[in-house]
């Protein structure tokens, strides 16, 4: 156990140096030696959770609830990785299964508040955010968070009240000022709002939102140059912020100068999408379902991935209420250039709906693509999970372009069961505008229920490199209906699965006699 201590204890000592590669790296040598101590796992889960490998962290806090049950901590933090994946659902499970250990831990109930608010429980988030008042009524994040609350509602006073209380706490949180400046910008009150910004930026000059939402605020006062000039000071402290370009191509605009304000809009766009990027580990596998057909072909031939543009999705409404909130001809012309590529996950192999839908009713291909997410990165390209939500509309007032990322993520519910996964980007950082041609390799493809012999063998020699699957049925009377992946590595043994005919367009046929030349 010795050799155990050491590692765990320099791991510790990584972490807390934030060198967590070598953390993870001790934490791991560790649990070779003895993989029943939750705590390395606990502890191995944050290290991966800080460089953003969320999936894995999310594995690891679950061992060490499995091995240690009773430890509320773990539930709470497992909670927050789930929150990193956007699954605000199972992360207020895990908080109520953290806060049914520890009921006096005030911060399970904050963080729980906040995510309710933010999935539309008001009722829920106030009864929590109270409760940790009622724990702690010390504790000034508590009323700034039960303000949030109350701003999201449009409960402005109850939120300024709120705000006032969280100040007098700690006169000297920039955040808090910054907070009351949104709530008196909300109220009309941009004389006063102005006065939150300028505090917050005297007590942080590191703050962008203050510098950005004073510009805001200049901006309704019809101060442009003013604006300008905080959006510049925001720009120099991060340049990978999309709202200050934003709020400065606004004020450019009311300026009269227009080529400069499309410049900048066109920075906040691509910027936005680069922040919609909701994943953070090194690859990632995605696979796309698809029919054999001329276009099947030719991506395969050639080795690329094809972006479409929204105006050509199966749902009318995917993507469109940002033309609802602006008629900024300026805005729309970039939001014309944004192209999107959808992705399923290759774990949902068995996902019959999604072979019926895409794969011709299980006679087409699951190509399987693992994407070097730095490289992505580097091409200005993001990929993000994909949300569901009853609430897509468009708000009463224009918004500047760093809100419409929002749109190109987010999806009614009825589409939930697709899962889905989206790569963005500007047409700009493709060949030819719609194909990407780097970052990513062909790692399998899966063939359906349905798919016929020749076209098998005509896609292998297409892509000779790769593992190839079939989608066959188990025996239905040990596992009725049951269907399984299974490699074609050992193709003769399914060779009788392949015997079927299926009707081929021409130019298939004109494809196929060409590969038997």
């Amino acid at each position: 156990m010795k050799k155990f201590n050491a590692y765990f204890q320099r791991g510790l000592k990584y972490a807390m140096n934030k060198d967590y590669e070598s953390s993870i790296s001790d934490f791991e040598k560790a649990i070779k030696i003895n993989n029943q101590d939750s705590d390395v796992y606990y502890n191995l889960a944050l290290s991966k959770l800080h460089i953003g490998s969320v999936n894995e962290a999310k594995s690891d806090f679950m061992k060490a609830i499995d091995l240690d049950p009773s430890v509320a901590f773990y539930y709470a933090n497992l909670a927050q990785a789930l929150l990193a994946d956007d699954d605000a659902q199972n992360a207020i499970f895990y908080l109520t299964k953290a806060i049914t250990i520890d009921p006096k831990r005030c911060e399970y109930y904050y963080e729980r508040s906040q995510i309710f608010s933010a999935t539309g429980d008001f009722d829920k988030a106030i009864d929590d955010i109270n409760e940790a008042i009622k724990l702690d009524p010390k504790q000034a994040l508590w009323y700034q968070g039960r303000c949030r609350i109350y701003d999201n509602y449009n409960y402005k006073d109850e939120a300024l009240k709120d705000i006032n209380k969280a100040i007098k706490l700690e006169p000297d949180n920039a955040i808090f000022y910054s907070s009351r400046g949104i709530i008196r910008g909300g109220k009309g009150e941009f004389e006063k709002a102005a006065q939150d910004y300028t505090k917050a930026i005297q007590l942080d000059p590191s703050d962008i939102i203050s510098y950005t939402n004073l510009a805001s605020v200049y901006i309704n006062l019809g101060s442009y140059r003013a604006a300008i000039d905080n959006c510049n000071k925001a720009i120099s402290v991060n340049p990978e912020s999309a709202i200050p370009y934003s709020f400065r191509a606004g004020a450019k605009q009311n300026l009269g100068d227009r080529e400069n304000a499309k410049s900048d809009f066109r920075k906040s766009v691509a910027l936005q999408l680069q922040s919609c990027m909701r994943c953070s580990d090194k690859t990632i596998t995605l696979c796309v379902y698809r029919p054999i057909n001329e276009h099947t072909i030719e991506l395969l031939k050639e080795n690329f991935i094809w972006f479409s543009h929204p105006d050509n999705f199966n749902d009318p409404f995917d993507t469109k209420f940002y033309k609802d909130i602006t008629r900024e001809k300026v805005i729309l012309d970039i939001l014309k250039d944004i192209r999107i590529r959808s992705f399923s996950r290759y774990e949902e192999t068995c996902n019959t709906v999604l072979w019926g839908y895409y794969a011709d009713n299980h006679k087409g291909i699951l190509i399987e693509y693992e994407f070097d997410l730095q490289l992505l990165k580097e091409l200005n390209i993001s990929l993000s999970k994909v949300r569901y939500s009853d609430f897509i509309k468009p708000e009463n007032k224009i918004l500047w372009a760093d809100e419409y990322a929002k749109s190109f993520v987010t999806k009614a519910k009825a589409w939930e069961h697709e899962n889905e996964w989206r790569m963005i980007t500007l047409k700009e950082n493709l060949s030819d505008g719609n194909k990407l041609k780097k970052g990513f390799k062909i790692k399998s493809i899966t063939f359906g229920f349905n798919t016929a012999e020749k076209y098998i063998s005509l896609v292998k020699k297409l892509v000779p490199k790769c593992h190839y699957y079939k989608m066959v049925q188990e025996d239905k009377f040990k596992k009725p209906f049951a269907i399984s992946h299974v490699s074609l590595n050992n193709y003769e043994n399914y060779k009788d699965l392949f015997s079927l005919d299926f009707y081929e367009p021409q130019s298939l046929k004109e494809q196929l006699e060409d590969e038997k030349k």
